[in-house]
């Protein structure tokens, strides 16, 4: 009986999305409190559609954004709170999610939409790091909810549902995909460095771009799979002409609404030249998440870079 319950429920959430074009459905997420996302209306003046940041309890930002016939989700968070519930409290338009690399504070809500898009070399990192795949859900939700107050049994139900969710479609993209938003076009860079295909998406309409841990003021480049300082370098100098006509850039740990300016990808570049060449030291410092040994911080005037 409980497995016959089971396959009714995974068949009433798989059939019950806006449509086919919509990535958006009644999933839920682990938690739905009131004051777990912060929603702010980054529209820029005369834009075209609308732009919100949503910071997920001040631990991953996601972004959604409108055109005149779909929303494109950018991000998907660390995946506790009901982020496919907030969204279709901002929007009823069709649904595109997408990812910009593969760290399961960027997939985590995954689960709660139909299809989702994944840099495609980032494929290994996020099957590695898919936050479902920790065996003791409950204590994943208490690890980010600190002292959050929430319904402890309410978050247990959801997670025996969520554990029914018919797997969401997985499509694989790489740099030079593009989708029309209806009076918007967003474009894709490719920026590996943090993970080997991080991807920037620009917003020419609106003049924003996207880059989700690609480019940020506290940039973690110490894991394995990440790329070499030389190599995330390279990768930056290729790109950065194609950021100096865009005016603000939004990073996956954002909070503030002017984000950053785009010159900051030539700051960026500037500091990484100066590492190679010998002129700024790093300072060794115990790994971040209790890992054993070091890692070598560069401490520059605007951003902070953890290395091998």
């Amino acid at each position: 009986m409980k497995k016959l319950l089971f396959s009714v429920i995974a068949s009433i959430v798989l059939f019950s999305c806006k449509g086919p074009e919509s990535a958006l459905c009644s999933r839920h997420g682990m938690m739905n409190e009131g004051g777990w996302f912060k929603v702010q209306d980054i529209t820029p003046e005369n834009g075209t559609g609308n732009v919100y940041m949503i910071s997920e309890h001040n631990d991953a930002t996601c972004y959604l954004v409108t055109g005149s016939k779909y929303a494109m989700l950018i991000d998907t968070g660390i995946g506790v709170g009901d982020l496919s519930d907030l969204v279709s409290s901002l929007t009823d338009l069709p649904l595109i999610v997408v990812t910009t690399h593969g760290h399961p504070d960027h997939i985590g809500g995954n689960y709660q939409f139909s299809e989702v898009w994944l840099p495609e070399k980032d494929l290994d990192v996020m099957k590695s790091m898919n936050p479902l795949n920790n065996p003791d859900l409950e204590a994943y939700v208490a690890s980010y909810a600190k002292d959050f107050k929430y319904d402890v049994e309410a978050v247990k139900r959801n997670i025996e549902e969520i554990k029914t969710y018919p797997d969401y479609e997985l499509r694989l993209f790489g740099p030079g995909k593009s989708w029309d938003l209806g009076g918007k076009v967003i474009t894709t860079l490719e920026l590996g460095g943090h993970t080997p295909g991080s991807i920037l998406f620009l917003d020419e309409a609106d003049d924003m771009v996207f880059s989700g841990d690609a480019m940020n003021g506290y940039l973690w480049m110490w894991s394995d799979h990440c790329l070499s300082i030389e190599e995330y370098e390279k990768n930056l100098a290729a790109v950065v002409p194609e950021l100096k006509n865009f005016g603000h850039i939004y990073g996956g740990h954002e909070f503030r609404p002017q984000g950053m300016e785009s010159s900051q990808a030539e700051t960026m570049l500037a500091d990484l030249h100066s590492v190679l060449n010998g002129e700024v030291q790093p300072v060794p410092t115990p790994k971040p998440m209790d890992g054993e040994g070091t890692v070598n911080v560069y401490y520059f005037k605007t951003w902070l870079l953890w290395a091998k």
